[in-house]
């Protein structure tokens, strides 16, 4: 059976284009550029104004594979699962624990706030261990 997808407005591919870099782990926009070896610029318009042309969107398909779905980028396609955008943010190993761990943050228990405390001391324990890291490297005159 084909699909039909209707393409939805531009703003929206824009903003879903600008989700998908970030779901990625890419904060900013001139380091995604550079991975797909484009443009900054050309790159930014596409967030912001302009859809992507044919020839961007299948680059990004090679690039990503299955982490990449033009029907959503496209159309908003929601009938995409839960499970798929854990694929954005973790290996397969860990899917499995994210989505527990969301089952419990929906739950609104004493658990869930015990366990978003834990997450805010892991993360910033790595902020400071990144720190750390960072400082020694320059005092041994490496570059980042």
């Amino acid at each position: 059976m084909k699909k039909t997808i209707i393409i939805s407005n531009a703003k929206s591919i824009c903003q879903r284009f600008k989700a998908f870099r970030e779901g990625l782990g890419f904060e900013k926009p001139v380091y995604f550029a550079k991975r797909l070896k484009m443009n900054y610029t050309t790159y930014l318009n596409y967030e912001k104004q302009r859809v992507p042309p044919s020839d961007v969107l299948w680059l990004m398909k090679e690039k990503f594979g299955k982490k990449f779905d033009i029907n959503w980028i496209l159309a908003g396609d929601e009938t995409r699962k839960d499970e798929n955008s854990f694929e954005l943010i973790a290996g397969k190993e860990d899917q499995e624990y994210l989505k527990k761990a969301c089952s419990v943050f929906k739950s609104k228990t004493k658990t869930s706030a015990s366990l978003k405390e834990y997450i805010d001391f892991l993360h910033g324990k790595t902020l400071i261990e990144s720190k750390k890291k960072l400082q020694t490297a320059t005092k041994a005159g490496l570059e980042f």
